[in-house]
């Protein structure tokens, strides 16, 4: 049985999550919601969507969508997502899951009340270059990881849609657009949880404008050091995972506009390279998609949970505080592993 698809919010994303369900063996887009009549004719032309409404209530209430892909700005998350709890729909949010941990908590009780799936959109956990290097860092074949570094550089046409220029509707910006992908995937192949945060940014939070360019230090419960530097106003760079061991390090390819991506593994014995189908977005949303059904039909995948989403906003929530009092911010998180 395919799963009847709705999409709430018709920015940038959902023009690009459209074709990948359409393409799914697992589901069919059958409706679609925003504020803006202009952007609802756009899409349903573009996409052929069948039923189409001006409000996130009217979408959730269809008895032909099963299932709510959440791709509004940030700060409409949490309504959007207890409206469709509460509609009894399956529901896939967008990162970052919520404005603050209180939402997050609302939203994920409200979906276990309900009894239906909730996922977060980490889809770099579907990239095989990354699942190569969990393995690799699981396997002990480096050693105890010391210390991660990442860089997440966005395109120089990066989409810049109004909302994401605001706290207010955006919460964080170069952070929340690229960045909370990084810590994810980075906290997945440790394996550990976050204890310890400390970030710089341009602008600064104190401007009231969100980030374009943030670094950011972060300290694990093992000990594990890591490294992030994400913007969305520069584009050159290398965008690869590095991971440094005890027995040895693991380096990636870049993850962006490449085409295959490779791993090297080095150790004492020597090196090793394989090479991996890129993880390119389209190919991502589809593993994602695919897996979000396996999901509700009650398989456990590598999907990022409500409550995997919670303890990322409680991780920027602390890199926050850094930045506005810039000192190091303990996490507090209960993050037990995957």
């Amino acid at each position: 049985m395919q799963l009847r698809w709705g999409i709430a919010g018709l920015g940038v994303l959902a023009h690009s999550i459209a074709p990948v369900i359409k393409a799914s063996a697992s589901g069919r887009l059958v409706a679609c919601a925003s504020r803006s009549e202009a952007r609802v004719r756009e899409f349903t032309a573009a996409h052929d969507v069948e039923r189409a409404y001006t409000s996130y209530e009217d979408l959730v209430r269809d008895p032909q969508v099963d299932a709510v892909y959440v791709a509004t700005q940030n700060n409409l998350h949490h309504p959007v997502v207890m409206a469709a709890a509460a509609a009894g729909k399956q529901i896939l949010c967008e990162k970052p899951f919520a404005m603050n941990v209180a939402e997050g908590e609302e939203m994920v009780a409200a979906c276990r009340k309900a009894g239906v799936a909730l996922r977060v959109g980490f889809q770099h956990r579907f990239s095989p270059v990354l699942q190569a290097a969990a393995a690799v860092a699981k396997s002990g074949r480096i050693g105890t990881i010391r210390e991660i570094t990442v860089q997440r550089y966005g395109a120089k046409n990066f989409a810049r849609n109004p909302w994401r220029r605001e706290l207010a509707t955006a919460g964080l910006g170069a952070l929340a657009d690229m960045g909370l992908h990084t810590i994810d995937f980075a906290q997945w192949i440790v394996g550990d949880r976050y204890t310890r945060v400390f970030a710089l940014a341009y602008p600064p939070r104190k401007s009231g404008l969100p980030d374009e360019t943030i670094s950011c230090m972060m300290e694990f419960a093992g000990g594990c050091q890591a490294t992030f530097r994400i913007s969305r106003e520069m584009h050159i760079a290398s965008n690869d995972v590095q991971a440094f061991g005890t027995g040895g390090m693991l380096i990636t390819s870049a993850l962006r506009y490449t085409d295959p991506h490779w791993l090297r593994v080095r150790t004492e014995e020597g090196t090793e390279e394989s090479v991996h189908p890129h993880g390119q977005m389209p190919e991502l949303y589809l593993r994602e998609i695919e897996a979000f059904a396996k999901e509700v039909a009650g398989e456990r995948t590598q999907m990022a949970t409500g409550e995997d989403g919670v303890r990322i906003v409680r991780l920027t929530s602390a890199l926050i505080r850094s930045l506005e009092t810039g000192d190091a911010v303990e996490v507090q998180d209960d993050w037990s592993g995957q």
